[in-house]
């Protein structure tokens, strides 16, 4: 139904603001919701705005603090790592990672960046975002999807960020915090859209379609449509090119190759794709991403499941949990098992606990131990022949993206960058360097140059640094995408 909304009191919060920064972009005193729209969701099509609301003011100051000589978040203590796992000579090259000084110029000048909240339709569901605008009407500013990673609970979602606007205290979501990455590109000329992905926010009803390619870029392309709805009602201080940019790290930058491999197949009039960055992107599924996770060792367990449950929910020709895994010795289902608890309110280290054979639980790193050994057996001769006739490499093999030679659109008409650290243990280099392979015009960075950040004793012990490739992969993006942006 139609999300029915409250006055906010903001008149009172933008008093406050003026007195401590100025309003910047003007908050309005209400939310908005349309009145144009019927209040069943089942009547409204997919790209269609339900209400908006502007949430926060982020000050200059908060730039300030993000693009310090102190790192990304402020402190770069929760992005810090174990010296006792890092290669020899890691230190500068992280804090080269984390120097944001030279990042932007003239913050000075950049006015203070809006926060709204939307509501809006998309894979015929509500759904909510975040959308950060640091311009003004008079400047218009293209738009950029920053897509966020893997979460595992409701409150990680995007549209949760917030600051109190007398501490300047920040809580960033998105995984890890990412969103504080994000606000950065709209302090510098983009109105960035941050998507809670299906499964978050407004769309909690949902089982999250983890990975699922026409979903997350469905998810944006409506958010695309709504976000300039809420501007073209002339009730917000801001105006959009027809420029879209696509990024995100991790399981956001597959989303980000989706959107951009949408947009190429499938046009949608005044939506020029400019150019698209998928970070650490987990695109080759079926091969890479398989291999990953039926490893002997694997870093982070819980992603198998995850995908298991969400093709479950989505494609109801899917294995079954007893048709995938196997029992313990008192008839419990492992599926069942860790379904039972993957309800996105436990954490991700609950999940992982129900992933062990045996009690009391153990951190169980190898969890092909949960799948049938027929199965097992079945998609390994698929891996070896290349060939996708098990049901579950089938579908992995559907929404794989790294193949971009068989996209039906020219994907040589947009530059598509892929950046990744060469030894991350999560998402493998080949996800990028196989999509390279398949297209020429594709673009691979590794700002680590090839370094070994970490050791083989590392990764065993079950630490990587697939999150430390966040910031400096996110640099690469902003050099890329200013490169290209106002017809560059």
């Amino acid at each position: 139904m139609l999300k029915l909304l409250k006055v906010l009191g903001l008149s009172s919060l933008c008093a406050l603001i003026v007195s401590l920064y100025g309003c910047g972009v003007g908050l309005d005193s209400t939310q908005k919701s349309l009145e144009t729209q019927s209040s069943q969701s089942e009547t409204l099509s997919n790209g269609d705005l339900i209400s908006y609301e502007a949430k926060e003011s982020w000050p200059k100051a908060v730039a300030d603090t993000l693009v310090g000589a102190s790192g990304i978040p402020a402190s770069k203590a929760s992005w810090s790592t174990d010296s006792s796992y890092l290669e020899s000579g890691v230190s500068t090259l992280l804090d080269n990672f984390y120097n944001f000084d030279s990042f932007f110029s003239n913050l000075e000048t950049r006015p203070n960046v809006v926060q709204y909240n939307i509501s809006y339709q998309t894979n015929n569901r509500a759904a909510s975002a975040a959308v950060f605008i640091g311009g003004t009407a008079s400047t218009t500013q293209p738009i950029m999807l920053f897509h966020h990673g893997t979460i595992f609970e409701y409150s990680d979602a995007p549209s949760l960020t917030s600051i109190d606007l007398k501490t300047l205290a920040t809580h960033f979501t998105g995984a890890g915090g990412e969103m504080s990455v994000a606000l950065l590109f709209a302090y510098d000329g983009y109105i960035v859209v941050a998507p809670d992905q299906l499964g978050f926010g407004d769309a909690s009803g949902v089982f999250h379609p983890y990975l699922i390619s026409s979903m997350a870029s469905q998810t944006s392309i409506d958010a695309i449509k709504a976000v300039r709805t809420m501007i073209d009602k002339e009730e917000v201080n801001a105006s959009y090119n027809t420029e879209i940019y696509s990024t995100g790290y991790s399981e956001g930058g597959y989303s980000a190759m989706a959107l951009c491999k949408h947009l190429i197949e499938t046009p949608v009039s005044g939506m020029n794709l400019k150019a698209c960055a998928p970070n650490a992107a987990p695109i080759d599924l079926s091969t890479t991403m398989y291999a990953t996770m039926t490893a002997d060792t694997v870093i982070f367990p819980p992603y198998l499941p995850y995908l298991i449950f969400a093709y479950q929910d989505q494609y109801s020709d899917f294995p079954k949990n007893s048709e995938i895994f196997k029992s313990s010795t008192a008839g419990v289902n492992y599926g069942d098992q860790v379904k039972s608890v993957f309800d996105f309110v436990n954490s991700s280290s609950v999940i992982w606990a129900a992933m062990s054979p045996e009690y009391p639980p153990t951190l169980n790193k190898t969890p092909k131990n949960l799948i049938l050994d027929d199965v097992l057996t079945a998609m390994n001769a698929d891996l070896a022949a290349g060939t996708h006739a098990h049901a579950i490499r089938a579908k992995l093999h559907d929404n794989d993206l790294h193949r971009v030679h068989e996209w039906t659109g020219d994907y040589s008409s947009v530059p598509i960058q892929l950046c990744t650290l060469a030894y991350d243990g999560i998402v493998p280099l080949a996800n990028a360097s196989n999509a390279v392979a398949n297209g020429n015009q594709m673009i691979l960075k590794d700002p680590s140059n090839g370094t070994k950040i970490i050791s083989t004793e590392g990764l065993l012990a079950g630490k990587t640094h697939h999150a430390l490739g966040l910031v400096p992969c996110i640099k690469e993006t902003k050099t890329f995408f200013d490169s290209k942006k106002n017809g560059s």
